[in-house]
């Protein structure tokens, strides 16, 4: 008899254990498919190790153990379906992200052959990676598909090359497939669509693999480049399904165990990987016209975002025939607050994130501090503050009036919400003149490797982007306006602040630092969401019991009060239910004991390891 310890092919809620213990006659090798029973249910489990039953164990066994050892159902596939890598991988991001094991194991093939059980007539001839350990490299590239194309071609292997998002994927498989063996590989891929990329990825020995981070799973040992498209993109994070990883520190795991090499393209470097480089100068945006909107006689609103060059620059696209994208950040779960006679931004004197208005008060979403300093504008002594109100359906109704000879899109959620419908709008963009798309951070799946530049790229006003109360709101606003200048030939950017500060690096690592967040420390976000239900008290009680779990930790494992904080519970802005976040913040060198403090949690909350937002 053989015990087998078998991970099952299902969510496993934590903190229950993540592999369970049956018995078989027979002997089976890790990553072998069995059938087991699970609370009445049959449910396809991988073995992840097995071990002889010696006669004196058995008996000792039965006289000690508190349980039944029950036997596998069945075998489904006695042959390794799963190699041992991929197990090692799903355990290494399993237990970083906090997440159940059968959910990572899962990844690695299609849903539709765990749904039917046919595992064994999927079985590919596979080998363990041979390769040396190759370092992550980083490439700044200037949008030129033929450099990209060179490095594919010289490649002797499988290429995996990764996109943020379906449209990208879509357009590279199609001028890729000009010149290699090309699988296209996404989630929205109906069940045998992806089954058939899939089983044509694990045959593959020579081509390309593209796709979105779902394609990151499907590689096989005869993949030795991966190639990283948009690398500072926040589409590598999964934020809405379980399990919840980023595709990016996905890669440095895959790196580290398979020694892949692996090359991360985009313009500038991100603080995803800042260890793989030093900023020593301030980086800058060029060209671009700066537009202050704010004047020095009336209040700010809304018609103040039509600056006279603003309707200069669209008189001449139409008359001209071209094209324009104007660009509107509207997180209208976090509104901006400014003064409304000169355009000051309050700012947190402890978090150094603005300020949102509550009840009459200014109050910072992290610290909760009701800043009083603030009860008059130090800028201009004034007692006006408030939210610039602006929507989308206000710019387009606008345009509309005002320029009736434009033909006008609308590019965001609201009006393109699948893929499709967004591709069909940028067809339908590029085909008419003069013509503007107003869009949202939809507009950055317009990439100039395979799109035109326009004539002019406006946004609309930059402080809902810079002065958004997120840590690294400064950052994403330079990457975004870095992806609008490479849209477009020329760039305006509208703001109600006196002048815009260049982004300097050395400044912004150095406030981060400071601040305790990425990348000198790791966030994990706990979130509790209930309709009907008060949850404050449910939120106090987490943070209690979570406060008291940490002093135990720091003191048992010698950490100082720096290496875990915890933060909350903070009232989560948001336009849906109502919720509660707490934040954790740990060291690098604390983030290991993590998993200890989380699976003491007595409550149901969303667990999010490196959220895109702490909002």
């Amino acid at each position: 008899m053989f015990i087998l310890s078998v991970a099952p092919l299902t969510k496993i809620s934590l903190p229950n254990p993540q592999t369970l213990i049956y018995f078989s006659s027979r002997q089976l090798k890790i990553g072998s498919i069995v059938l087991i029973s699970l609370k009445n249910r049959d449910i396809a489990g991988v073995v992840i190790s097995n071990e002889k039953l010696i006669p004196s164990r058995k008996i000792h066994l039965k006289k000690t153990a508190n349980f039944t050892l029950r036997k596998i159902k069945k075998i489904l596939c006695a042959k390794p379906f799963l190699q041992k890598w991929q197990i090692e991988i799903a355990i290494e991001m399993a237990k970083y992200y906090y997440e159940p094991l059968g959910l990572f194991l899962q990844l690695f093939f299609p849903k539709i052959i765990t749904k039917k059980m046919f595992f064994k007539n999927y079985l590919f001839k596979q080998n363990e990676f041979t390769h040396q350990k190759q370092k992550i490299i980083f490439q700044a590239y200037d949008f030129n598909k033929e450099v990209l194309l060179h490095q594919i071609q010289q490649n002797p292997g499988v290429t995996l090359f990764l996109t943020p998002d379906i449209i990208a994927a879509k357009n590279w498989s199609n001028y890729l497939k000009n010149f290699s063996n090309t699988v296209l590989i996404y989630s929205k891929l109906s069940p045998q669509k992806k089954l058939q990329s899939w089983q044509t990825s694990q045959k593959l020995t020579k081509g390309v693999i593209v796709g979105t981070k779902t394609a990151l799973w499907y590689l096989n040992s005869k993949v030795n480049l991966i190639i990283l498209y948009n690398a500072n993109s926040d589409y590598f994070k999964s934020w809405d399904q379980h399990p919840k990883y980023d595709a990016r520190t996905a890669l440095k795991i895959f790196n580290q165990k398979l020694g892949i090499k692996v090359l991360l393209v985009d313009q500038v470097l991100g603080s995803h990987f800042i260890s793989l480089k030093n900023h020593q100068k301030k980086e800058f945006i060029a060209p671009y016209q700066f537009i202050k909107l704010k004047d020095n006689d009336s209040l700010i609103n809304e018609e103040k975002i039509f600056s006279e060059a603003l309707q200069e620059n669209l008189n001449k696209i139409i008359n001209t025939k071209k094209r324009a994208l104007l660009y509107l950040n509207k997180k209208g779960y976090a509104k901006v607050v400014l003064c409304k006679n000169c355009g000051f931004v309050p700012k947190c004197n402890r978090c150094f994130l603005s300020l949102h208005l509550q009840d009459n008060h200014l109050i910072c979403h992290i610290c909760q501090k009701i800043d009083n300093a603030f009860n008059f504008c130090p800028k201009c002594k004034g007692h006006n503050f408030g939210y610039f109100q602006l929507g989308g359906e206000f710019i387009y109704k606008k345009i509309k009036e005002n320029f009736p000879q434009l033909k006008i899109f609308k590019f965001d959620l609201n009006n393109a919400l699948t893929n499709k419908k967004q591709l069909e709008i940028i067809k339908e963009f590029y085909a008419s003149s003069p013509a503007v798309l107003i869009g949202t951070s939809l507009l950055f799946k317009i990439t100039p490797d395979f799109y035109p530049p326009v004539d002019l790229a406006v946004v609309l006003n930059i402080d809902y982007d810079l002065f958004f109360p997120d840590y690294n709101a400064k950052e994403k606003t330079y990457l975004n306006l870095l992806k609008l200048n490479s849209l477009s030939q020329k760039l305006i950017i509208q703001s109600f602040q006196d002048f815009l500060e260049q982004f300097d690096f050395n400044e912004e690592l150095t406030l981060r630092k400071m601040m305790k967040y990425p990348p000198f420390y790791k966030i994990v976000k706990l979130t509790l969401v209930a309709k009907k239900m008060n949850l404050l008290p449910r939120a106090k009680m987490l943070f209690d019991v979570l406060s008291e779990a940490v002093k135990l930790c720091i003191k048992k494992f010698n950490l100082t009060e720096n290496d875990i904080i915890l933060q909350g519970p903070l009232k989560k802005i948001s336009k849906k239910n109502l919720s509660y976040n707490i934040i954790m913040k740990f060291s690098l060198n604390s983030f290991k004991y993590k998993n200890k403090l989380l699976q003491l949690i007595p409550v149901k909350a969303d667990i999010d390891v490196e959220p895109k937002t702490i909002l």
